[in-house]
């Protein structure tokens, strides 16, 4: 690559930008000071600080920025048009100074090399006619590829094209163009790419396992994505052009695809596997990537990137857990381990429960623990069990077989001796061939009953007509790994605490002549059986941290993490469970602890030692709930009769117990002394942290009701969440998880589907009970208002008859008196049309009174 010019900025085109190698690179770019530009994937990628996005589908833009550039790296995916068009555009345009292109291309366009050249030395061997291969040629081992061999390469179907453009690119060499072709393995690592479902599905510990294609021994060329980042990144940054066109971008794995799988099970499945034939590699996407059969050999990449700058040169299997940890951290998968701690009745196991549905991680708890840890010897003894009948099967198939081999044998000598002395030659071949064929047929039961008994009668035969014993195999690998799993489990589960004495009681004294037990052959009394399965057994701390340790250790604890309530209760017991070192080889303890024993104390630190945590088990949260005496006894009283340990008794005793080991204290420092109890050794241990950030918080329960609410009443509605609940929710954080899987997903839909149909259902039948009220309370209204009409009618009809009764004596008067003489006067005033009819008629009246009238008479 030329010099620049003093003062000019380096810049470099990535394509695409937004691929997971495209990623890595713009980075390693941005780094080294590069001014990155580049086309991506997607339309709606945006610019970031690393990368400027190129517009999609501008040419006049791609262009410029080409020419631009001074370094150009084109990764080949689905489509390769604009690979095509980046190296017709650098090859057609003259431009003085120099331009290194890098083109990342794939191990695919090598994927029937092998075949191809299988099939041509079958042909050549024909031509020969050399029809029947040697078996040492049959067996030969497969050719490792090199760099060199590039003109061999017989690409995949589906990456013809790719192999076109690679031979563009080498021809567009020039003076001032160097152009690279990379073939990369398939990458790994940084949150993975492809290999993500194998990945995910590992992660979930999905019960089938991992998928083995075919036999699974094809060997795929594999390469860590920083590791290929950095083979482009250091072709372009050259001071001297190559003369290699051609690069291999692979590790020094050269791992079979089963290897693959058996890596990532080990460090993050389950170990299980299955088989994929392939009639259903169709259902696997980017299946041609996982079933390639190429050896290739690194080759000038190993002289070209120096050792410490590479991240996983051995190969995946030997980085494995470095590629998990990445994993899990670029997909923000990594394990949630949380811990619960408080008295008893404050709530640890239904917060723990409540806490491991939210995020979707085991809720442990040391009884479970211990049953769990328990239930391996009925696991390991039923595992030997069927090795055992495996092999004696197996060794029994081999007699049966080796006794067939004999009876086959014997009777083709005594056919062969009687066709020496010519008895029944015509016989013979037609009893020849059916003799075959019973033999055929018998081969087909492996364990014929006739055989079976003539086995037997041949080894009493061999044993003085004794019954033959059966023989000690020698233990394979598995077996005896599994009997050392089976005594490490036996060991611990021996390490159990004695029982107490009887308080007031004294030990059994057997010279002692006045005890009633002294007495001459005298037994002494009885005493708890450690064995006893009626007796509860009460293990040691150092049992427990193991049991907790190997509980922690499970796929599932893992990946997933785990929410542990309960334990531990004492600083002992943290100190057995988390502290590197504790509780220490089961199998490597002296013979002291072979009977039941008392608890064992951890060593303390020495002055000055400061002792370290365990990574792999210590919590990434500790929860601390907090309540008084007099809450805790009134729930107590509450959940009585839900739980029989929580009797005041036992309540009572467990509270001062954890009084004892957890004193009340403030918040102390750091340099303060941390034995004084349980939350202040977790709290100091915090604060003594250097890998990595743990938090802790303590939690107020008293502002809970004493019982945990009633469940809804329908089966589809959630629990509502207390405060307390969303306060720790709160703290944690955002679950680390995939989320809700398809079948979680569809089962939640259906959840919220029935429950959305039982609400319209609930609100229909209220809707229609509201309008039956409502019409009801019409009726009712309208018949009020009946009734009121009616009455008020009756009230003024009542009121008309009364009014008219009144008015009788009124009218009278008026019609007697008054009515006639007034009539009169009006006709008069109609007759007579005074000026003023008013006066004219008082004064007609007045000359006209009848009572006047009649005085005068």
């Amino acid at each position: 690559m030329a010099t620049l010019a003093t003062g000019t900025c380096k810049k470099a085109f990535v394509s695409p930008v937004d691929s997971h190698l495209g990623k890595v690179l713009c980075k390693k770019f941005g780094h080294a000071e590069f001014q990155t530009c580049g086309t991506s994937r997607e339309v709606t990628t945006k610019s970031t600080k690393w990368v400027k996005v190129v517009p999609k589908g501008e040419a006049d833009a791609l262009r410029k920025a080409l020419l631009d550039a001074d370094v150009i790296v084109y990764q080949l995916e689905d489509s390769v048009e604009e690979a095509i068009t980046a190296l017709k555009v650098l090859a057609n345009t003259p431009y003085e100074v120099e331009k290194t292109f890098v083109l990342v291309s794939s191990m695919m366009t090598w994927f029937e090399t092998e075949t191809a050249s299988r099939a041509e030395k079958e042909e050549v061997e024909r031509d020969a006619d050399d029809n029947e291969p040697d078996e040492e040629e049959e067996q030969e081992e497969r050719p490792t590829y090199t760099e060199e061999e590039y003109a061999k390469r017989v690409p995949h179907v589906k990456y013809q094209l790719w192999k076109e453009v690679e031979k563009l690119c080498k021809k567009a060499n020039t003076e001032t163009l160097h152009t690279y072709c990379v073939f990369s393995g398939l990458m790994y690592g940084l949150g993975e790419d492809r290999l993500h479902p194998i990945f995910k599905q590992a992660w979930h510990l999905s019960p089938e396992g991992l998928p083995i294609f075919g036999d699974g021994k094809n060997h795929v060329p594999m390469i860590h994505v920083s590791d290929l980042a950095t083979c482009a990144f250091k072709l372009t940054t050259q001071e001297s052009p190559l003369d290699q066109r051609y690069f291999f971008a692979v590790d020094e794995g050269n791992l079979t695809w089963k290897q693959v799988m058996d890596a990532v099970n080990t460090t993050l499945g389950n170990g299980c596997a299955y088989r994929v034939p392939p009639s259903d590699y169709v259902l696997y996407e980017s299946v041609e990537q996982f079933t390639i059969d190429v050896r290739a050999e690194p080759g000038k990449i190993m002289e070209i990137v120096d050792e410490d700058e590479w991240v996983a040169k051995a190969g995946f299997a030997e980085c494995s857990a470095k590629v998990v940890a990445e994993f899990k951290k670029e997909r923000q998968v990594e394990p949630l381990r949380l811990v619960v701690m408080g008295p008893p009745a404050s709530g640890k196991s239904f917060y723990s429960r409540e806490l491991a549905s939210h995020y979707k991680v085991p809720a442990c708890n040391i009884y479970d623990i211990i049953q769990d840890y328990e239930g391996q010897l009925v696991e390991f003894d039923d595992e030997l069990n069927r090795i055992r009948l495996e092999k004696k099967e197996a060794k029994l198939r081999e007699e049966l077989q080796a006794l067939r081999e004999r009876k086959k044998e014997a009777k083709r000598e005594a056919m062969e001796a009687a066709q020496e002395n010519g008895e029944g030659e015509g016989k013979e071949e037609g009893a020849s061939e059916k003799h075959e064929e019973d033999e055929e047929e018998g081969d087909s039961e492996p364990f014929d009953d006739e055989l079976l008994q003539e086995l037997k009668r041949e080894k009493e035969a061999n044993n003085d007509g004794e019954p033959a014993a059966e023989e000690e195999e020698e233990d394979d690998e598995k077996t005896a790994a599994l009997k050392e799993r089976l005594a490490g489990v036996r060991k611990v589960l021996s390490m159990v605490v004695p029982p107490t004495r009887p308080e007031g009681s004294e030990p059994f004294n057997p010279k002692d002549k006045s005890s009633k037990g002294g007495k001459k052959g005298a037994a002494p009394p009885p005493e708890a059986n450690p064995d006893d399965a009626s007796q509860p057994k009460r293990y040691n701390d150092k049992a427990l941290a193991h049991m907790v340790q190997w509980k922690l250790q499970q796929p599932q604890c893992q990946n997933q993490g785990y929410i542990l309530s309960g334990y531990p209760k004492t600083v002992n017991q943290a100190r057995f469970l988390f502290e590197e070192g504790l509780p220490g080889d089961i199998m490597a303890d002296g013979d002291d602890d072979d009977a039941p024993s008392g608890n064992p104390v951890a060593p303390p630190a020495e002055e000055g030692e400061k002792k370290l945590m365990d990574d792999a088990y210590w919590p990434d949260f500790l929860l601390l709930l907090k309540a008084t005496d007099t809450f805790l006894t009134e729930r107590v009283q509450k959940i009585t009769s839900l739980h029989s340990h929580n009797n005041p008794t036992d309540f009572q005793r467990r509270l001062e117990f954890y009084k004892v080991h957890n004193p009340q204290r403030d918040r102390i420092e750091p340099t303060k002394d941390c034995s004084k109890g349980l939350a202040s050794f977790m709290e100091s241990s915090l604060t003594n942290r250097e890998n990595r950030e743990v938090a802790f918080r303590q939690f107020d329960v008293e502002c809970t009701p004493l019982v945990p609410p009633p469940p809804p009443e329908s089966k589809y509605e959630s629990r509502p969440l207390d405060r307390v609940l969303e306060n720790m929710i709160d703290f944690v954080g955002a679950p680390r998880n995939y989320g809700l899987s398809p079948a979680e997903l569809a089962e939640e839909q259906s959840r919220l589907r029935m429950l959305d149909e039982e609400n319209k259902t609930k609100q229909e039948a209220a809707d229609a009970a509201q309008r039956e009220e409502d019409e009801a309370e019409k009726r009712k209204l309208e018949e009020a208002k009946k009734n009121e009409a009616a009455r008020i009618a009756e009230i003024k009809a009542h009121e008309r008859a009364m009014l008219e009764t009144r008015k009788e004596p009124l009218k009278r008067y008026l019609m007697e008196n008054i009515i006639p003489v007034l009539t009169k006067g009006i006709v008069e005033v109609c007759e007579q049309r005074p000026d003023d009819p008013i006066d004219y008629l008082a004064d007609w009246l007045f000359r006209h009174n009848p009572v006047e009238d009649e005085g005068g008479i």
